[in-house]
């Protein structure tokens, strides 16, 4: 059994600690939501790499998945170790702890084991096995259905995500993260809805991500049903601690 703690950041951004590692996903908002810094607000802090094996996974360059903040982390010199994976499209540092990706790679960097996907945006998702866990990110590889785009573009989009997740369909996925974005309209859950029903293996534990301000996302989902699948779970608050056991 291992006890995992899982922060909700803001937008994409996660924070996921399991035994002596952290891991870090799309973080870019660096201002707390409270008058203190730390997970609990949805910032990191010095204090939180202590003697720990830190993780931190870029899936792409959008300003809302990608602060350079995060390579002066390194220099706080507290961490047990730091490795940057970052998708091929990033303009990143030439140091030995930045791991260059491009989509439909393969690579073990410490004690993780990572694949990344195409997304059908920009940049790359990441599956990842590490200590008997298995996470997938989806960046922005979403089922992207713009109302005022052509039908072709349209159906491109849906046929490259849904290739994209066929690879997932052979491995087991303890925890997923998955986009629900209100600017979609009608159209915002199509990617939870096809994760949860297609892909997610029975107990896949899927928060909803890229919804920025708009918690109360959460609301319509909880109308339209989909919070009775208690493998959703639902966000209230930046900063919000999940504490499970797998």
């Amino acid at each position: 059994m291992t006890n995992i703690k899982i922060w909700y950041l803001y937008n994409s951004g996660f924070a996921i600690k399991l035994n002596n590692k952290l891991l870090i996903f799309d973080y870019y908002l660096d201002d707390a939501s409270a008058l203190s810094r730390g997970l609990d607000s949805g910032v990191i802090r010095k204090d939180d790499l202590e003697g720990l094996s830190v993780y931190v996974f870029v899936s792409h360059s959008h300003y809302d998945h990608f602060n350079r903040v995060i390579f002066s982390w390194e220099q706080w010199g507290n961490a047990a170790e730091i490795h940057y994976i970052l998708s091929s499209d990033i303009d990143a540092p030439k140091l030995p702890s930045v791991t260059i990706l491009e989509p439909n790679a393969q690579k073990i960097i410490g004690e993780v084991f990572i694949t990344s996907l195409k997304s059908n945006d920009e940049g790359i998702a990441f599956f990842l096995e590490v200590d008997n866990i298995h996470i997938f990110h989806s960046g922005d590889l979403n089922w992207w259905n713009w109302s005022d785009e052509t039908d072709e573009w349209k159906k491109n989009i849906e046929s490259t995500y849904k290739m994209e997740l066929s690879k997932l369909k052979p491995h087991p996925i303890d925890i997923a993260f998955i986009p629900v974005d209100p600017r979609l309209d009608k159209n915002y859950a199509l990617s939870l809805q096809y994760f949860s029903r297609e892909i997610a293996p029975a107990n896949c534990l899927i928060f909803p991500m890229h919804f920025r301000d708009k918690l109360e996302v959460f609301e319509q989902l909880e109308k339209e049903g989909y919070l009775e699948n208690k493998s959703i779970l639902p966000i209230n608050s930046r900063g919000q601690l999940f504490e499970i056991i797998l």
